[in-house]
């Protein structure tokens, strides 16, 4: 209900289930059925406890912020920092979309295309289509420069140079 903004029907809910006996730890996205006769529960738990007591959960992973999955067939190798630029492009291009923000989106997906990622709106897919166009891509190291030629000594070359002479004598 609150993906789709109905905050009046999910606090509704959320009242309905804490009358049931379930509590919900919405940061740590669990939820529990606290027995009766285990406290009233009409206080809310202490930071970071876990609404039904003991230990908080462990955090989960960290998981992208879109609803995007890679495609299975995809085989490019990425590195973590082109993997997790792509995410950062595809949860901007999300939450565009969901501002109703369609030219930031489909600037965002033009990005993506830049750097060769394809996104498949309609199955929720990416896929690497150019590994090279990635920023992580090897590119050709420019050949290497020449050693630097001396300078003239102060005054001026006056002969006596190593250089060969260039016109027989």
């Amino acid at each position: 209900l609150r993906s789709r903004r109905e905050w009046a029907e999910a606090d509704r809910l959320k009242e309905e289930l804490f009358a049931l006996n379930v509590r919900m730890d919405d940061r740590n996205k669990t939820w529990c059925i606290k027995p009766p006769g285990g406290g009233d529960g009409s206080s809310a738990p202490s930071a970071g406890a876990h609404p039904c007591g003991g230990a908080p959960p462990a955090a989960p992973p960290r998981r992208p912020t879109h609803d995007y999955v890679r495609a299975s067939d995809d085989r490019a190798r990425l590195s973590a920092s082109d993997e997790a630029a792509i995410h950062e492009l595809l949860a901007r291009r999300l939450s565009a979309k969901i501002a109703r923000e369609f030219d930031t989106a489909d600037a965002v997906r033009d990005e993506l295309r830049k750097v060769g990622v394809e996104v498949i709106d309609r199955d929720k897919l990416w896929r690497v289509v150019r590994p090279q166009a990635l920023p992580s891509a090897a590119a050709p190291h420019p050949p290497p420069r020449p050693a630097a030629i001396p300078a003239a000594p102060p005054g001026g070359d006056r002969g006596g140079g190593v250089l060969p002479a260039l016109v027989p004598g």
